[in-house]
């Protein structure tokens, strides 16, 4: 027999922990990619997705939807985040993604690929939005610069955060290597 108790407190040991985390699963991009997926029957064609800023493109073929990802730099974002009150004793960021099995790139990121069983994957989520989408006819799918969705606010400020970071960390190793 379960003992209520231990589930209860079980209960509200994950909703307290849920405190600390900024929620952004549901989101518009997962929502937009999954019923491109399911309604266009565009399973096995490859999408093309862009970061301008970064110069990349990574082509693709869709392989999975995968929910509450997890990412936990908010703990070395803080001190760019701390006048944000949606940020205030926040430690982690929850969000959905979609995997796709890489066909093509502009050029070699490690962050954003990964390897398994010798093929190579990307994801694509809110948390690290592309700035573009564009089908196999080049034609444009989705455009965030067009897009007002949901969580674009609380990532553009992750984002700015860290610029900042990485900012301050190759100011550090500049000042090491001079020393």
């Amino acid at each position: 027999m379960v003992d209520k108790k231990i589930i209860e407190r079980d209960l509200i040991q994950d909703m307290e922990n849920f405190n600390n985390t900024i929620d952004l699963t549901f989101d518009d991009l997962s929502d937009f990619l999954g019923n491109y997926i399911r309604y266009a029957d565009q399973e096995k064609k490859i999408l093309k997705f862009f970061w301008l800023e970064d110069d990349l493109e990574l082509d693709g073929y869709w392989v999975d939807y995968i929910q509450d990802n997890v990412s936990s730099e908010i703990e070395y974002l803080s001190e760019f985040l701390c006048n944000d009150g949606n940020f205030k004793n926040k430690e982690e960021v929850l969000y959905d993604s979609n995997s796709y099995k890489l066909e093509g790139l502009n050029r070699i990121e490690t962050k954003k690929l990964y390897v398994i069983n010798k093929t190579i994957f990307f994801d694509v989520s809110i948390y690290d939005y592309p700035d573009l989408i564009k089908n196999e006819d080049d034609i444009v799918i989705w455009d965030s610069s067009k897009k007002n969705f949901k969580y674009k606010n609380i990532i553009d400020k992750i984002r700015l955060a860290r610029k900042k970071y990485q900012k301050k960390i190759v100011s550090k190793s500049k000042i090491t290597c001079l020393l």
